[in-house]
């Protein structure tokens, strides 16, 4: 009987493949099965004959496109990247963001229930709005990896509502969420039963990760409880762990409260070029538009968020979990694996894993810097007593034009100071007694400019520096750089030295949190060259040629004294 059964599916699927060159979908199978076992082939092929798809457009031109019979259905050997779009979670932008990476031909938007199978089963990236199960049940031969992003659920159904409240009820006539959104407030919004009814608010979240068919299951057993806090305990004895299974399958989850970084991250796991934010659907931004109109943000009150409480409490145990698998990602992927390690920010590199905010997308040589505050994160797997970073960039001066003053903090700490008229340097920073297990680099440019303000080209992106790499080192490290500069913590900087007969004349800047009332050289002759203010002081000191250190006294104006070895 198996072999039979075996037997008559293979039929089935050759049919499906010879007139619209997919596999039949399982209920497909269900349905057309009991015609061959009847021997009523001739039913088969008059229903798939008569079909939408067969007789679509779409799929003519994807046969002339094609060329044969046989290539459409190879792509069923390809693995899918499914993305579940939830409504108002970036889901638009990220689909711009993967089209520009990866051409229109790779990646579909599809809302399944409307799109013929010959249009989805094509893509190797899909992204819409369907649920887990959706996607799942109806690319059933293909190797799936899903994704989705997730978002704070009442900042998510505030951000719905504002989006239905900027339309236009005059020019949306026929649009019932815009004519509601503009008839009542946020909280009789959400109070409607026809609301709630219309647009399928219950735990909307938890639908699409869970898939329709558990989360029919869950609405149905939470039913049986009257009071809130027992389905808030059933939820979490009963199905937390399951939800918390269900995501764990997902090959990443992204954040929208931290979609820059989230979306570096993705772009890094699928081993795509990173082609820069996309904004997109952004309601703020529609509000500019015809058709639209300005609306403030509500207020989320007490009242508000018990008329949301029954709508959120499943899907806030979904992005209470999501949240942690989130932050367990970022901490796996900015781990340094060693301590001579080197973050790569040229096309191809390694640092979309690492960078969490304020920089544009690489470019062959590097990645520029286009925000006055760029961040990057990294994980140390043990702390060494010795370590030090390494920064290798570029600097836009319109070719010494125009000064950038760039200030780098560490883990809070100010390391590094300078202002540049020259076009690229090798810094290197001693982090030493800073470091942490989990790190943060700070770059800040006050100076950014877009080449076009200055008249120097066409790019209206806001630059300021643009790293090549930075270098993690541990161990003796020779830190003296290219530019005869020597950084020791966040107080010194060896910015230049001169030798002259038998003296060497040495150009020290200090920067210091306290304000300075003096500084000593037991060793040396101390010149005060320039003082912008308490903080900040220019020093010449005069020494013999074979000094290799000099010892600073630094007097604060609180009378307490500290003394920095400043190696040459």
């Amino acid at each position: 009987m198996e072999v039979f059964k075996n037997l008559d599916e293979r039929i089935l699927e050759e049919f499906y493949r010879g007139l619209l060159f997919r596999l039949p979908l399982p209920w497909e199978r269900d349905r057309f099965i009991k015609h061959i076992k009847n021997m009523e082939v001739h039913k088969i092929i008059r229903e798939i004959v008569k079909s939408e798809e067969f007789m679509s457009e779409g799929l003519i031109r994807n046969l002339r496109e094609q060329g044969s019979l046989i290539e459409p259905i190879n792509v069923v050997d390809k693995p899918v990247n499914i993305f579940i779009h939830i409504p108002k979670t970036a889901g638009t932008s990220l689909y711009q963001m993967l089209k520009t990476s990866l051409g229109e031909e790779k990646v579909g938007y599809s809302y399944i229930l409307t799109s013929p199978p010959a249009y989805y089963m094509k893509y190797e990236y899909l992204i819409g709005h369907f649920d887990y199960d959706l996607a799942y049940y109806l690319l059933p031969n293909r190797e799936k990896k899903f994704y989705t992003i997730l978002r704070n659920p009442i900042d998510r159904l505030v951000s719905k509502y504002l989006f239905f409240k900027s339309h236009d009820p005059n020019i949306h006539q026929d649009v019932i969420e815009v004519q509601l959104a503009d008839q009542l407030d946020i909280v009789s919004f959400f109070k409607s039963e026809n609301v709630r009814k219309i647009f399928n608010l219950n735990n909307e979240i938890a639908r699409y990760v869970l898939g329709n068919i558990i989360f029919s299951q869950l609405i149905l057993s939470i039913s049986t409880f009257k009071t809130h806090q027992e389905k808030e305990d059933f939820i979490e004895s009963q199905f937390r762990e399951l939800i918390k299974n269900r995501l764990s399958s997902f090959e990443f989850i992204l954040l929208q409260e931290d979609f820059e970084r989230a979306t570096r991250a993705l772009f890094h796991i699928l081993n795509i070029p990173y082609p820069g934010l996309a904004k997109e659907n952004i309601t703020e931004d529609k509000m500019k538009y015809p058709g639209s109109r300005k609306i403030d943000k509500p207020e989320i009150t007490e009242e508000l968020l018990s008329v949301l409480q029954d709508l959120v409490f499943i899907d806030k145990v979904v992005y209470e979990e999501g949240l942690e698998i989130y932050k367990r990602s970022i901490k796996e992927l900015t781990k340094v694996d060693s301590l001579s390690y080197v973050i790569d920010f040229r096309a191809g590199g390694n640092a979309g894993a690492f960078i969490r905010s304020g920089f544009c997308y690489p470019e062959e040589w590097g990645t520029w810097i286009t925000d006055k505050e760029a961040i990057l994160e990294f994980n140390l797997p043990y702390i060494p007593q010795n370590l030090y970073m390494k920064l290798s960039f570029s600097i836009f001066t319109a070719k010494g034009k125009h000064k950038q003053h760039i200030d780098i903090f560490f883990n809070d700490q100010l390391v590094f100071s300078k202002d540049y008229l020259q076009d690229s340097d090798e810094v290197v920073v001693d982090i030493s007694g800073l470091a942490k297990h989990e790190n943060k680099l700070q770059i800040w440019s006050k100076d950014i400019v877009s080449p076009k303000q200055l008249g120097f080209g066409e790019d209206i992106r806001p630059l300021s520096i643009g790293l090549s790499k930075i270098e993690i080192l541990s161990g003796d490290v020779n830190i003296t750089n290219t530019t005869g500069s020597m950084y020791q913590k966040d107080k010194v900087e060896v910015r230049r030295i001169l030798t002259l007969d038998s003296k060497k004349l040495i150009y020290i800047y200090l920067n210091t949190k306290k304000p300075i009332s003096g500084v000593v050289c037991p060793s040396s002759e101390v010149l005060i060259n320039y003082i912008p203010d308490n903080h900040d002081w220019n020093l010449i000191c005069i020494a013999p040629k074979d000094t290799t250190s000099i010892p600073l006294v630094i007097k604060y104006l609180d009378g307490s004294e500290e003394i920095i070895e400043v190696k040459i």
